[in-house]
């Protein structure tokens, strides 16, 4: 891995990756190891000493200036490719990631210290000192001053150079540089460290690895997308296994939901010296309201038939052991759904970042991890186009909740800072005043609920917007249009699914322009008074009916390349919604 554009920089934090094992603490109610000292677990927790997912590294295109966001903050970063030593083997790289962990990689700031022109607008120059501890510079559009991508420093001002005869940077610690982010690819995902320069990074632990990755076999399928969204709201959502056989209808949720029968048995972890936390809820991977929902709906029918499979199933011979269902939330910002056997082994996994991109708004990054043959990979397009009608399905439904979410985060704050509590940093009654849990399966969302409500006020930039957003709960939530602009929310920012829609449209333009060649070609042959042996002989073979053949396969193509287009734009109306509504019944219920 290189990180901080020095491969020194990423040995340093491989090897302190160690000093950060994980402390257990004591918590209420909770299934936890015993600890040294009682506190609460959410106390400490840092914003700032975690490192932030921020795109996947093949959707940044090498030596090309990209912007994110972390925290309402914009950054500009930018990759360049490893070129091993001669005899050296390359760099292993994941399957599907397009990445490794030897590439040099930089961030900074995106703003020009010179008139706060942002530098994601400019380009990407090789430095001209070969000495120079960076080998790129970020060049600003507006005035072409340049910058160091590894330090921030300002190295070049066109204009002064020219004046004094030579290149002109600036002196150390100059209000011409800008500040520099720590950066890192980990199984090719790009990551940020924006709590401070590379000594503080160092003394943090990296991003969580996924273990399967690191097998041979296991590939990525990579999926993006930014959501008008809250990262607090969206990974409640992710960890809400309750939702899914009615927001999405799909079957697999019920087999991570709790019930009284298969309890959700929850677990933390304080790592980094109480910076860090680890919620884990594990369960029995069986149907519970389905498997309810079947035997009510069959007492219903024939309750002396229902009586007798139970029995039956009682008195039956031994099943295999059911897989056990894991959720797992590295806060804040990663996510392991994963069903074991009884040896830990994975059956199947997915695996989520929620990048904090601002208050309200929020880059989600997932990938399933699996053993697929590589002659047979999906393109990464088909994927998106089925896992956006997914995201579709929840996303309205988040924006409408998060009004009131928001709305009561921000009067929270402020009642706390007119008590006399400051910023709210120990903690605010939001999420527990607003919710409501009776599930079984809720003891987590309970848990996130307490988690977010004591450290969302210590979010960096959060407050301030906040208290822009008190009332926000009485404005009219934005139209589906806006809410699910798969355009703007994920194939402006995935080159994959922008290369389908240009490739839709080629074949579009394609179609047209041989289906009127076809008919100008039927007609200037038809129509001369003085055939050629050659005109002749294409009458003879394009008659009428092969002509109408053409212009059949010639509109499907192009009708099919146009409905693939759409699946790229906005694409669930309310018509959808409600053909989606419809098949609630046969999953639970009437």
């Amino acid at each position: 891995m290189r990180s901080f554009a020095t491969a020194a920089g990423a040995a340093a934090v491989l090897s302190t990756a160690r000093a950060f094992a994980p402390q257990i603490h004591k918590s209420p109610n909770i299934i936890l190891r015993q600890a040294s000292r009682e506190v609460d677990p959410f106390d400490s927790f840092d914003y700032m000493a975690q490192w932030y997912p921020v795109a996947f590294a093949r959707d940044v295109p090498y030596n090309k200036p990209t912007k994110v966001s972390v925290f309402d903050v914009d950054y500009v970063i930018c990759r360049t490719p490893y070129t091993p030593k001669a005899g050296a083997d390359p760099p292993k790289r994941i399957p599907g990631s397009l990445a490794d962990d030897e590439e040099q990689v930089y961030a900074v700031l995106d703003s020009c210290p010179h008139k706060a022109a942002s530098l994601s607008e400019g380009r990407i120059i090789p430095c001209d000192d070969d000495d120079d501890a960076s080998s790129v510079r970020f060049q600003c559009a507006y005035h072409g001053w340049s910058v160091d991508a590894s330090t921030g420093k300002c190295v070049d001002i066109p204009q002064v150079a020219a004046s004094s005869g030579g290149s002109s940077g600036s002196g150390s610690g100059s209000r011409a540089d800008t500040t520099a982010v720590p950066a890192l690819i980990q199984q090719g995902v790009f990551f940020l460290f924006v709590g401070g320069g590379l000594e503080k990074a160092l003394l943090h632990p990296p991003p969580p690895r996924i273990p399967e990755l690191d097998e041979p076999g296991y590939r990525m399928m990579p999926a993006v997308r930014d959501f008008p969204i809250d990262f607090s709201i969206l990974c409640e959502n992710i960890l809400d296994p309750d939702h899914g056989l009615f927001a999405h209808q799909a079957k697999p949720f019920d087999l991570y939901t709790g019930s009284k029968e298969h309890p959700q048995t929850i677990s933390e972890e304080v790592t980094a010296d109480g910076k860090g936390v680890i919620m884990r809820a594990s369960v029995t991977a069986v149907g519970k309201l389905t498997k309810y929902d079947r035997e009510r709906k069959l007492e219903k029918k024939d309750a002396k038939l229902a009586k007798k499979m139970k029995e039956d199933n009682n008195e039956g011979g031994e099943e295999p052991e059911p897989l056990v269902a894991t959720t797992t939330f590295y806060a804040p910002t990663h996510i392991v759904l994963a069903r074991k056997d009884e040896d830990g082994l994975v059956a199947s996994q997915t695996v989520f970042w929620v990048c904090p991109t601002g208050t309200g708004r929020s880059r989600f990054l997932s990938t399933f991890v699996a053993k697929i043959p590589p002659l047979f990979p999906l393109p990464r397009w088909l994927g998106h186009v089925v896992l956006n009608n997914f995201l579709d399905q929840d996303t309205h439904l988040l924006a409408s909740a998060q009004k009131y979410v928001l709305d009561a985060e921000a009067k929270a704050l402020v009642e706390a800072e007119q008590n006399g509590a400051g910023d709210g940093n120990g903690g605010i009654m939001a999420r527990r005043s607003l919710y409501v849990y009776r599930s079984p399966s809720e003891k987590l969302q309970a848990r996130l609920a307490l988690f977010f409500d004591k450290t969302l006020p210590k979010v960096p930039n959060r407050s301030s917007a906040l208290r822009r957003m008190v009332g926000i709960s009485k404005e009219v939530t934005p139209p589906r249009e806006i809410t699910l602009d798969r355009y703007n929310q994920h194939t402006k920012i995935c080159p994959d699914s922008l290369a389908c829609v240009a490739n839709c449209d080629m074949i579009r333009k394609t179609s047209k322009v041989l289906a009127a060649l076809a008919i100008a070609t039927k007609l200037i042959v038809a129509s001369s008074t003085t055939p050629t042996d050659l005109m002749t002989k294409i009458n003879q073979n394009l008659g009428h009916k092969t002509v109408a053949v053409i212009l059949g396969i010639l509109a499907v193509t192009s009708h099919l390349a146009g409905k693939l287009k759409n699946a790229f734009y906005f694409a669930y109306p309310e018509s959808k919604r409600d053909r989606d509504l419809k098949k609630i019944p046969t999953l639970y219920g009437r």
